[in-house]
């Protein structure tokens, strides 16, 4: 994109076989997620490979089935649904926090490798399966004995970037279905025990919603995508369980997220003292992390959006054509692959300026006419999709409030509370995952309780 910064289209070749279209801009974005976005659909070899390993849902399903789907969850995961669940993620955070400070103290949590640390992503998820958990189980979470570590050794079996998981990954993506069946056969087991596992934990908890239900004896403390579906008699059990299968492993990237927090932080402590000034004096008169204060704090507001710009939750996805049509006035024929690069746009320097690689949070910040700072949504730019970290229009991720939800809540929670030390020089840091993406060396951080 660097090299090509007019282009709407930038068109390569993988083994000089496959053909791409990578978007470079926002027309031709729009084209794709707006204008004609039912001229595209994942490719159904990433769909029956994501299936394969959690189930059949929103993100596997297309055509009039994602709508009708969507429009059957959609209720649970809009913004006033998310600022209903503020109070639930903000004591969360807070106990969870302070069972942290607890372990850090006495060392349990301490990475044996890295003394006095701890890695984010393996001390947080934790929290996060307790958070999803709630939102998409509801009260009946609470009853499962030790549920974040059932659920995240699971996940781990069936999601963990090992040579195994790669290599059936690419299995179902290249050969057809008997051939991968054949082949990945010993890795299959595992992972299929795994899925079993959580499908029976979920089905479990789903009847247990669909008795409630038929005595209306108990209304739930708090909404949830299992009272929601339960609800609508045209899901199965089945059905609702592979749904929340497919939801829970937001909790992966929510991990993945305030690793890149925490490094933010660490790598830039200035900014990090001014975060911790702004979040103490919001909670010193309001004293809770409700909705009306999370959103209304500028620093953290941003810091957040400029950690999804550098380090976006889906850095690439694909589609592919399912019929002819056109992208940037140019005639793109049935079966072409396309890719859309959140990561790669989010760095152009024709669109960000010279600091489109520096974490940068000012950017999103302006002065209202009262002379108060306000969110600025372009960050800058000429668009409020320069940066598109869930996508935009009929495809955007349905969960995004609840992440930015989850997001505020943690970030200022745990900046309340402790400063964050990067431990060691960062060096580097790949990225990974099956389905969802993970820091391969881990995000170690010291954590200073602050008095």
């Amino acid at each position: 994109m660097h090299r090509y910064p007019t282009a709407p289209l930038i068109r390569f070749q993988e083994l000089g076989i496959y053909n791409y279209l990578v978007l470079a801009d926002e027309e031709a974005l729009r084209d794709v997620l707006v204008k004609s976005s039912y001229d595209f659909e994942k490719p159904k070899e990433v769909r029956a490979a994501i299936a394969g390993m959690v189930g059949h849902g929103l993100v596997t399903s297309e055509g009039s089935d994602h709508r009708a789907l969507r429009l059957a969850i959609g209720s649970g995961f809009n913004i006033h649904s998310a600022r209903m669940f503020y109070s639930v993620i903000w004591q969360e955070a807070r106990d969870f926090l302070a069972r942290l400070q607890q372990d850090v103290t006495t060392g349990s949590s301490h990475d044996a490798e890295v003394a006095g640390g701890i890695d984010v992503n393996n001390v947080f998820r934790k929290l996060f399966i307790n958070i999803i958990g709630i939102r998409l189980v509801g009260d009946h979470w609470r009853g499962v004995s030790d549920g974040p570590k059932k659920v995240g050794d699971a996940f781990d079996k069936i999601l963990e970037p090992s040579l195994g998981n790669i290599f059936s990954f690419a299995m179902y993506l290249a050969f057809p279905r008997w051939v991968s069946r054949i082949v990945s056969w010993s890795n299959k087991t595992t992972r299929r025990a795994a899925k079993d596992e959580l499908h029976a934990l979920f089905l479990s908890l789903v009847l247990l919603q669909q008795q409630d239900n038929a005595q209306k004896e108990r209304k739930p403390s708090q909404p949830s995508l299992i009272y929601s579906m339960t609800q609508r008699h045209s899901y199965t059990a089945d059905s609702i369980t592979e749904q929340i299968m497919q939801d829970f492993t937001s909790f992966e990237l929510l991990a993945f997220t305030l690793s890149w927090c925490c490094y933010e932080l660490g790598y830039n402590p200035s900014f990090q003292a001014h975060l911790r000034r702004e979040v103490k004096d919001a909670l010193s008169t309001y004293r809770e992390g409700s909705w009306t204060t999370m959103e209304s704090l500028p620093l953290l507001n941003a810091f957040c959006l400029e950690v999804l710009r550098l380090h976006p939750i889906a850095p690439v996805t694909a589609r592919q054509a399912i019929r002819d049509t056109t992208i940037a006035d140019v005639k793109v024929p049935r079966g072409t692959g396309i890719i859309l690069c959140p990561y790669a746009m989010a760095r152009c320097r024709h669109i960000w300026g010279p600091r489109s690689n520096e974490f940068y949070p000012e950017r999103w910040i302006v002065l209202d006419e009262h002379g108060q700072k306000k969110i600025d949504p372009t960050g800058g730019t000429s668009s409020k999709h320069a940066s598109h970290p869930f996508l935009f229009g009929r495809r955007e991720c349905l969960g995004k409030e609840l992440v930015m939800a989850q997001m505020r809540c943690v970030v200022a929670a745990v900046t309340e509370q402790f400063s964050i030390e990067l431990q060691g020089p960062p060096g580097d840091n790949p990225v990974g995952g099956m389905i969802t993406i993970r820091l391969l060396n881990g995000m170690h951080v010291r954590l200073k309780k602050i008095n």
